[in-house]
């Protein structure tokens, strides 16, 4: 199958896979390749932007933005872009960056070409995730994004139940920073901001796998995406470059 490739980089690169369509904003220059994996509900234009020696295509979660997949999970969502990745940018190295429930596609993404990654704030395990339980109740939200928020993170309108992705350590291949801010998610209490939602277990998890160094953004809490927008993306920057370009 071959995608739809549209001139100029304003409108999607459209990827059919076995689950459904992944879509891929930015322009596809032959280089090697960027790829962001937006948050849950994020904004169209979040994280947009290039770089002169890399492409730079970001990936909404499927339903946002884009048609959903067959199925909702984090295992298909990775699924169906490392298919995607194989049937239209085979050969070109790639560096995957995350936000949140795209940080966990992106560590659960096993793609040969795959060089390096760039987790944000991935939420690996939801037992003591206070935070995000009133998420569901919300007003605006569609089917799908409650769809997605009960797949995913197992919280929805009749109450929560724990999901654990620690597992997807064990097929990490590629040198990975995490990025996690400095407010800590517990005890629970009220908060001016979301705060992290990498616990002290989940850090030590992480910090104690040898492919993984954890950086962490004083003064951020969830979205050191945004509150570290700088940092972020010029750590993002320097570490794809060295993992595409050497």
């Amino acid at each position: 199958m071959e995608a739809d490739r549209p001139a100029g980089g304003r409108d999607p690169i459209k990827v059919a896979t076995d689950l459904g369509q992944i879509w891929f904003w930015g322009r596809d220059r032959g280089k090697p390749l960027v790829l962001m994996i937006t948050g849950a509900m994020a904004p169209a234009d979040v994280w947009a932007g290039e770089f002169d020696e890399l492409d730079y295509l970001r990936v909404h979660l499927p339903g946002n933005h884009c048609p959903p997949l067959a199925e909702t999970s984090i295992a298909a969502f990775a699924r169906s872009i490392d298919q995607a990745l194989a049937m239209n940018f085979s050969g070109r190295p790639v560096f995957v960056a995350g936000i949140s429930m795209g940080a966990l596609v992106g560590l659960a993404m096993r793609s040969p070409e795959l060089r390096g990654a760039l987790l944000i704030e991935p939420p690996l395990r939801t037992r003591h995730l206070w935070s995000v339980q009133r998420m569901p109740m919300e007003a605006g939200l569609t089917e799908q994004d409650l769809l997605l928020l009960k797949n995913v993170l197992g919280v929805s309108k009749a109450g929560s139940e724990p999901r654990d992705y620690t597992h997807l350590l064990a097929g990490l291949r590629v040198r990975t920073t995490v990025v996690v801010g400095s407010e800590p998610l517990l005890p629970k209490r009220k908060v001016a901001r979301v705060p992290s939602v990498v616990d002290d277990d989940d850090r030590a998890l992480l910090a104690a796998h040898p492919l993984v160094r954890i950086v962490l953004v004083e003064g951020a809490g969830h979205a050191v995406h945004a509150e570290g927008f700088v940092p972020v993306t010029r750590l993002m920057f320097a570490e794809a470059t060295a993992a595409l370009l050497g």
